[in-house]
């Protein structure tokens, strides 16, 4: 390869060659594991390279894999159709921690972004924890009654982490009660299940 992948920085990529084959190898990983993504130019080498993966990483105990749902809420990634959609703004869905405002330089979209930064945003995408059993249909959108605020919120992804021991969700609330540690109240079809607004590590605790 031309480059070390170590050298690829986080949402960046490169073009280089493995044994010939033409690729683009980005550094996204749909985990949040810093892993790494392969876009062939020929679809019809995709089966050798392939190959020549997987025998480089026999001795790392190479599996193959496939996305998951638990590892992708626990690291704030949001999925397009769900978390995000063509109707939300890149402020108000926290994406704005990939770019950098204030640039005198023109790009697609600067008036846009900077209107909405300039007036504010109705709402806002946060982090959210549910203690208790595992709700189901994590995919739903489900509504959200949020502590200090008659203003409803909705949940876009939720699901149970064996790992924190409690539901983990992404959705958002108004933008004026976005405090960690707000009490939210998320409504299903078998009832309603308490929670709070959590920190980027799932902490419900505001930091000392």
């Amino acid at each position: 390869m031309q480059s070390p992948l170590r050298d690829i920085r986080f949402f960046r990529f490169i073009h280089t060659r493995i044994d010939d084959i033409d690729l683009v190898v980005a550094r996204t990983g749909w985990s949040g594991q810093g892993g790494f993504e392969l876009y062939l130019s020929k679809a019809t080498e995709g089966e050798r390279l392939w190959d020549i993966v997987v025998e480089a990483g026999a001795d790392l105990n190479l599996r193959s894999g496939c996305p998951n749902l638990i590892d992708r809420i626990e690291t704030g990634l949001l999925s397009h159709g769900n978390d995000v959609t063509l109707a939300n703004n890149p402020i108000e869905s926290g994406l704005n921690r990939f770019f950098k405002m204030g640039k005198t330089a023109d790009y697609l979209g600067k008036q846009a972004l900077e209107k909405i930064v300039a007036e504010g945003t109705a709402q806002q995408f946060v982090r959210l924890v549910f203690p208790g059993d595992p709700i189901a249909n994590p995919r739903e959108y489900y509504p959200l009654s949020v502590s200090g605020t008659a203003e409803l919120g909705q949940v876009t992804s939720v699901i149970y982490s064996p790992r924190l021991g409690h539901n983990v969700g992404l959705g958002y609330v108004p933008a004026s009660a976005t405090a960690i540690g707000t009490t939210v109240t998320l409504s299903l079809p078998s009832g309603t299940v308490s929670g709070n607004i959590a920190d980027k590590d799932w902490h419900t605790e505001p930091a000392q």
